[in-house]
């Protein structure tokens, strides 16, 4: 039985507890953070419990030796993650494992700083936008700006590599119509590219956290208004005035096709002043 010494810090704890799954549930709380939160209240309780009852029962010791136990294993389990984060990042989703940051190993080499990846920067920004509760509109709102300058920029940095990559897109986006899943992903690659192609840095560290977002959320457009032949347009439009170096046209484009995003958001009834939800993003593979 539970000592009756300890009931009010258990109460509290609980409460805490609840409170801890409610925001990871209902709000925006990283599942990572959430466990390793519970994981601490859990080890408070235990050892509340095994400390009072060490207390009142001849058996006090075993039970303290199995509460050690029970800290090894947990001890254990914490350098298994480390180790996954340092010697393999590329193993961690930012869900059950958080993404280490900017320490990794160069080869067989001590601990080292090392360049973070885009996409490893970009999700951890993307978790505090989601925790901040950025909007549709907020996410809008800068892509009209980032979008228009990407095509802009890429006019003057367009190479063989990616007139050939932009070129499949188009193709892959004309056979897409009848599979949403494949037009998102082919949407998403689409600004990828184009972003890419720019081969300026800042650029994609700015828009990636938003695409990251943005794009995948976009996903119940797709499926309720059924909008490919207009997307492939649009995508023709920018691909061929950056193909040709015509860089008013290409941001003229790339701002019309951000607009026909906000009326698709409007006409398929999303919430354009509320919270992008982290589930329409959960679950979308990328591509680019």
């Amino acid at each position: 039985a539970v000592p009756r010494s300890t009931t009010a810090l258990l109460a509290a704890l609980a409460v805490v507890a609840l409170a801890t799954l409610a925001s990871c549930g209902l709000g925006h709380l990283p599942l990572s953070l959430a466990l390793l939160a519970l994981g601490l209240l859990a080890g408070a309780a235990l050892m509340a419990v095994t400390g009072a009852c060490a207390a009142q029962k001849a058996d006090g010791p075993a039970a303290v030796a199995a509460r050690a136990a029970g800290q090894r294993v947990a001890g254990l389990l914490g350098a298994a993650v480390a180790a996954v984060q340092v010697f393999a990042p590329g193993w961690t989703d930012g869900q059950w494992i958080a993404h280490s940051g900017l320490l990794g190993r160069a080869g067989r080499k001590r601990l080292a700083v090392r360049l973070p990846s885009l996409e490893s920067a970009s999700r951890s920004i993307s978790v505090a936008m989601q925790m901040h509760r950025v909007t549709f509109k907020d996410l809008w709102e800068i892509s009209m700006g980032l979008e228009p300058l990407a095509a802009r920029l890429a006019c003057a940095t367009l190479d063989a590599q990616y007139t050939a990559l932009l070129a499949a897109n188009l193709e892959r986006t004309r056979a897409a119509f009848d599979d949403d899943l494949e037009m998102l992903e082919a949407e998403i690659e689409f600004h990828d590219l184009v972003a890419r192609a720019t081969r300026n840095h800042a650029l994609l560290l700015a828009r990636e956290p938003l695409n990251l977002l943005f794009y995948p959320a976009y996903r119940p457009v797709i499926e309720r208004l059924k909008p490919g032949k207009r997307i492939l347009e649009s995508h023709q439009k920018i691909f061929e005035a950056i193909r040709n170096n015509d860089p008013d046209t290409a941001a003229e484009w790339a701002e019309k096709h951000m607009r026909d995003f906000r009326r698709g958001i409007l006409m398929a009834k999303l919430d354009f002043d509320g919270p992008v939800a982290a589930t329409y993003s959960e679950g979308t593979s990328r591509t680019a």
